[in-house]
């Protein structure tokens, strides 16, 4: 069932190449703001999965970034998840603030400060152009060369 109205849950995909579909969901909004994650997972139709191969090892990204894709009509919405990868939402990030290094969830929401060999093993939380989101995928998929910017990116 496609859905219009983007929401925490909301799945949904978007072409990397072709007729080769990748996808994501939206796993926290908070005004226009959006945090996804993007899954390992592929396909030749942009409205064709199968819900019982999405899961919290497959998830090759997490960023937060803008909804205006949906708008554009280059990210399709598809249908709403009940399952939000609560696991994955475990996750911590690492920030760099002027009063030092913190984990974050991936809300945003500042957890604690950590010392530089406590932020060894956190990725940072990226605040993106949606453009980084699909680019990043593509060199997951290799579609695009894996450079170093986007590699900074992947889980």
């Amino acid at each position: 069932m496609k859905r219009n109205k983007i929401e925490t849950g909301s799945l949904f995909s978007f072409e990397i190449e072709k007729n080769k579909y990748a996808f994501g969901q939206v796993i926290h909004k908070e005004g226009r703001a959006i945090t996804v994650v993007v899954f390992n997972l592929l396909s030749d139709e942009k409205d064709k999965f199968n819900l019982d191969e999405f899961s919290a090892d497959k998830i090759i990204l997490t960023l937060t970034t803008m909804q205006n894709f949906f708008k554009l009509g280059r990210w399709f919405l598809l249908e709403k998840l009940s399952v939000i990868y609560k696991d994955f939402l475990k996750t911590k990030f690492k920030v760099m603030t002027p009063e030092g290094l913190f984990s974050i969830n991936h809300k945003g929401e500042i957890l604690h400060k950590i010392s530089e060999s406590e932020a060894k093993n956190l990725p940072y939380m990226k605040n993106v152009s949606p453009s980084v989101v699909v680019n990043t995928s593509k060199a997951f998929f290799g579609v695009i060369p894996k450079e170093e910017y986007y590699e900074n990116f992947l889980i």
